[in-house]
């Protein structure tokens, strides 16, 4: 067999194993898509606004329940209003394309970008690794603009390595490519895409002399085509929403955010210690790749490896001194961690020190899967308000860590086989994922909003003079997507009043268990999940059919 044929069948061994693991990666998180419900902190006030957006006809400027949402860029939005207009109704699965699609899509970058750093038996552990490390395994499933944003963001740093690296000027049709990637991250999220693709390559270019070549991927042809691109976007958002709302875009929702945030706003050190449980099970892992690289960092070196570290130091920098701070949007960061930790897995696959780093995370779930039995009883989960006998799926999950802990410490001791102790790992935590999807129906009540909205217009239809409304329930305002046109109103009371203030009877109220005695004039109610309530109220008594309890 020639090197050629031996190429080739490497090659497409290789394709195969991308296949393998993508199909993998989507049987794990279908029943999640299947059965879980939208959650109420962003997701469903997408999904309100979204509605409110086909209702007014407004696609530049939105609007929540009237009031201006200029926190996002509209191509998130879009996708959903898609979603909306083309089957009548709001689907989990069809929103949940814009996250796992642009999740493959970056799989698929990295594997062909780093198939010449990376051994074959390596390629298909790197994989595995992306798609199960802490913050982007959860950002496979979650409806969220930042995954959309990231794969644009990847995209845009393997088109300016390209560039970089040719011989010859490159032709007009790349560099303008290279500019639409990054349009479309900042269409995507905001700002972050244009600062890190920006930061993150001029600190490259910087470390390794080659400033020349700046002009390649930041000249004016990008430049001009990334301004005629935004100003056609904040015309039309000027069209629409008028000087406020583009001030709110452009400054209150950059500027504002960056110096002296007014939502999440964190000290600088945030990332450091975030990124400790967000990046589990691989954060020993790749905190050791990159302090390795650190280490062994030179500044002629201009290696795919060296590349890689400088974009996640200048994200980590760049996003730890602006103000605004949460754990996702470190997202971008995550497929160069991975990949940087891969290398050196596979470079020092001999090591004691990342043998340690895998092994350790794997006999905390051995050993974590060995103590359950002796503290289910002893009411700690209870005291967390977890009640264990809900959840029929916690003897599966107990099986799989304590084997898929085992196994890798197999593979890794005995069989002296790193690559295969990575995928063991990864493998219990896909199956821990689908088994959490599977038993997602257990968990919608305490999730979302649904089943308590469900329960309250049961209630609205024994009573229909009753008036619908919450009390004390995080971002209700949004329960609108599940009520329809049926009317309710959040009740809001100074923290000094104990007592729920109901403004008219009957009334079906909408709280939480904790919350429960503070509403007056209960008739009857009705338990949903562990966490929330709906309780019909008057002041006069047998008024009330009572539906279907739990």
């Amino acid at each position: 067999m020639t090197a050629i044929d031996r190429h080739n069948r490497d090659a497409g061994q290789g394709w195969q194993s991308l296949l393998i693991v993508l199909l993998m990666v989507l049987v794990a998180v279908l029943p999640i898509i299947i059965f879980r419900d939208f959650t109420p902190s962003n997701e469903l006030r997408y999904l309100s606004i979204a509605d409110e957006s086909l209702a007014s006809g407004r696609w530049w400027a939105f609007t929540n329940h009237g009031i201006p949402y200029a926190d996002k860029p509209p191509l998130y939005l879009w996708c959903i209003i898609l979603g909306k207009w083309l089957f009548g109704s709001h689907m989990m699965w069809f929103y949940s394309l814009f996250s796992i699609i642009p999740a493959f899509v970056i799989a698929v970058v990295m594997y062909r970008w780093t198939r010449e750093e990376l051994a074959p038996e390596f390629q298909t552990s790197a994989l595995l690794m992306l798609f199960t490390c802490g913050l982007f395994a959860g950002m496979v499933f979650t409806l969220r603009m930042d995954m959309l944003m990231t794969m644009f963001i990847v995209l845009a740093l393997r088109s300016f390595r390209q560039l970089e690296l040719a011989v010859e000027k490159p032709p007009l049709g790349c560099r303008l490519l290279f500019a639409i990637w990054i349009f479309l991250a900042v269409f995507s999220k905001g700002p972050m895409g244009i600062l890190i693709p920006l930061l993150a390559t001029t600190a490259w270019l910087l470390l390794t002399r080659r400033m020349r070549l700046w002009t390649r991927a930041w000249g004016w042809p990008a430049w001009t085509l990334l301004i005629l691109l935004c100003a056609a976007w904040f015309g039309a958002v000027y069209a629409e929403g008028g000087t406020e709302y583009l001030d709110n875009l452009l400054v209150h929702q950059t500027v504002g955010r960056a110096v002296n945030s007014f939502h999440h706003k964190r000290p600088f050190w945030y990332y450091l210690v975030s990124l400790t449980y967000t990046l589990l099970p691989w954060t020993l892992v790749i905190f050791g790749a990159v302090v390795y690289g650190i280490r062994k960092y030179r500044r002629p070196d201009r290696s795919l490896f060296n590349y890689f570290l400088i974009i996640i130091l200048t994200a980590f920098v760049l996003l730890s001194v602006i103000s605004s701070k949460l754990q996702v949007y470190m997202l971008p960061a995550y497929p160069f961690m991975v990949y940087l930790a891969a290398m050196v897995c596979a470079r020092h696959k001999e090591s004691g020190l990342v043998r340690a780093a895998i092994a350790i995370p794997a006999a905390i779930l051995a050993l974590g899967a060995l103590a359950m039995p002796f503290i289910a009883d002893t009411g700690w989960f209870a005291s967390l308000g977890l009640n264990l006998s809900r959840y029929p799926a916690i003897r599966v999950v107990w099986l799989l860590l304590l084997a898929g802990g085992f196994l890798t410490l197999w593979c890794l001791y005995r069989m002296k086989r790193t690559a295969s102790a990575i995928e063991s790992l990864s493998l219990l935590v896909l199956a821990l994922v689908f088994v959490a999807g599977l038993s997602m129906r257990d968990f919608n009540p305490d999730l979302g909003y649904q089943a308590m909205s469900e329960s309250a217009l049961d209630f609205s239809k024994a009573n229909p003079s009753a008036k619908i409304m919450t009390w004390r329930i995080d971002r209700p305002e949004n329960i609108d997507v599940y009520l329809g046109a049926t009317p309710f109103s959040t009740v809001e009371a100074p923290d000094s009043v104990t007592a729920m203030p109901v403004a008219s009877y009957p009334a079906i109220v909408m709280t939480t268990l904790t919350s429960l005695p503070e509403v007056p004039y209960v008739q009857a109610s009705q338990k949903i999940g562990s966490r929330y309530v709906v309780v019909y109220c008057d002041t006069t008594a047998n008024t009330f059919i009572t539906p279907p309890t739990e």
